[in-house]
């Protein structure tokens, strides 16, 4: 089982291996997140050098499996797209509206299964939702500095969003 981990992508370096659909939907989606990411079809072990992750999209067994020799070599996140086994992390499926997100994962095996997580997860982000959290994180500092004991700013933060979403007993 993955341990799942949110990562900052932000200017960072990633490297898709493939020409094709799929290499240039994997591409856009980290792209999305604000990583710099170069495109490439011919693959030299070489160019995962310096790259934060990278991803094999290729129809070609062997390239792939270059790929992600070369990855493990030097201990950079892989994923080689419908190959779980070359893989050393996954896409998840992302549900996400304002400062929310959620992110689920069958690990490959059910990605039907996985989506149908992704669209009810997303049901439960309302307008109302998005306000609370917003809200909440207002005044972040300050809480912490009014309630340290972590157990009781939890229990206090907890009612606050029961209340603002009309749930309070």
């Amino acid at each position: 089982m993955r341990f799942p981990l949110f990562l900052e992508l932000a200017g960072t370096s990633c490297l898709v291996v493939g020409a094709g659909e799929v290499a240039l939907w994997k591409k856009g989606v980290l792209e999305e997140y604000g990583a710099q990411v170069e495109l490439t079809t011919d693959f030299m072990p070489e160019q995962v050098e310096g790259r934060t992750l990278v991803v094999a999209a290729t129809n070609d067994r062997s390239v792939n499996r270059q790929v992600y020799e070369a990855c493990c070599a030097r201990k950079i996140p892989v994923n080689v797209v419908d190959d779980p086994e070359l893989c050393t992390f996954v896409f998840p499926a992302v549900a996400k509206k304002g400062p929310l997100l959620a992110a689920v994962t069958t690990g490959g095996k059910t990605p039907v299964a996985t989506q149908y997580l992704r669209d009810e997860i997303s049901k439960l982000m309302t307008d109302r939702l998005v306000a609370a959290v917003e809200h909440l994180s207002a005044d972040r500092e300050r809480i912490k500095r009014e309630r340290p004991a972590l157990t009781e700013r939890r229990d206090w933060y907890r009612k606050e969003l029961e209340k603002w979403l009309g749930r309070e007993d």
